[in-house]
């Protein structure tokens, strides 16, 4: 199956939250993995999603200070407003495959369509205040979007 190709936004207010999650329902339908990656203030800061329509759940990724330059690294002030936002280091030794980023993850109770499109939207609209409020970003934020298997 061909994947969606990578496209380019700009989010210009909390609002562009529900383009976003339109883009993460798509991921859901496809059943693979998506990024969301800020091209146009001069970080390397992304989040990512892997949806599995099988299990019903989704696994959110923020970039953590392992994949960032010095200059655009998280305090520990920040991180830990990511640990109090459900966000998490998994630790080598209780995971089989631990992601070195800030993981949440979610089961979703009922799977329709309505369901998950308010869910998605609650989820892009805190991934925005999470790049304004921790990752410190400023609008517009120019968003490349790639679907990955």
């Amino acid at each position: 199956m061909k994947l969606p190709p990578a496209e380019e936004i700009t989010l210009i207010n909390i609002k562009d939250s529900l383009l976003l999650a339109k883009y993460l329902k798509k991921a859901w339908n496809e059943d693979c993995f998506i990024v969301f990656e800020v091209i146009n203030q001069g970080s390397n800061y992304y989040t990512q999603f892997a949806l599995s329509n099988e299990s019903s759940s989704l696994e959110w990724e923020f970039v953590s200070n392992e994949y960032l330059d010095p200059q655009f690294r998280l305090s520990d002030e920040k991180i830990q407003l990511l640990i109090n936002r459900g966000f998490i280091y998994q630790d080598p030794e209780l995971y089989k495959y631990p992601s070195p980023n800030f993981v949440k993850s979610f089961v979703f109770k009922e799977i329709d369509d309505n369901n998950t499109t308010l869910e998605f939207q609650k989820i892009m609209k805190e991934a925005i205040e999470i790049f304004i409020e921790i990752y410190e970003l400023k609008y517009p934020i120019q968003i490349k979007i790639k679907f990955v298997k």
